[in-house]
């Protein structure tokens, strides 16, 4: 919090509200102490602490904080939104799924470069290879022939995104998709 008004600021406290039947606010208020003019504030060490439910209505949760400061006699609010999405939950898949599919990767943990060995049901389309983060953002999306010609059955990544950039260090997901077919695997990079 900045104080980007014309006087210090003394006993800053924020109370943390939510309607949301969502959430829970287990910790709702924060003493920032005392913010003199153009100073910025943080409740680092005193900070809110709220439980959200796992089986959400929908994926956004509404809070607002409370401020008072310099004994009681002056007064602010602010609003912010969580947005909450199902992308950062990654399943990772061990065993083939139907078919004739198989999917390996090594060295697994690697240090910049790895190989991806898979095997295709005949006669497939619509071959992908993508790498996610632990985000499920897509960092690396390998451009591979279809599945009715010759291919290789190994892949190699030197640790670049689309980019050109490396990668930092960090767990990620390998996603071998072939029509309905895909496995997903998790891969570990280390510095």
């Amino acid at each position: 919090m900045k104080n980007a008004g014309d006087t210090s600021a003394s006993n800053v406290n924020g109370i943390l509200r939510c309607g949301d039947p969502d959430v829970e606010v287990l910790d709702s208020t924060a003493n920032l102490g005392d913010i003199p003019i153009g100073a910025i504030a943080s409740n680092l060490t005193d900070g809110y602490r709220v439980s959200i439910s796992q089986n959400l209505s929908d994926s956004t949760v509404g809070l607002a904080i409370y401020f008072t400061c310099n004994n009681d006699t002056y007064h602010n609010q602010d609003y912010f939104t969580i947005y909450i999405n199902d992308l950062t939950s990654i399943k990772e898949q061990n065993g083939a799924t139907p078919g004739t599919l198989y999917f390996a990767i090594y060295p697994n943990p690697s240090r910049g470069f790895m190989t991806f060995r898979y095997q295709i049901p005949n006669l497939a389309n619509g071959l992908a290879l993508k790498i996610y983060d632990v985000a499920g953002r897509l960092v690396k999306n390998f451009s591979l022939p279809t599945a009715r010609s010759l291919l290789p059955t190994v892949i190699a990544w030197d640790g670049n995104d689309d980019h050109n950039h490396k990668i930092c260090e960090g767990i990620y997901f390998a996603r071998l998709e072939i029509e309905s077919l895909h496995m997903m695997k998790k891969i570990i990079f280390i510095k």
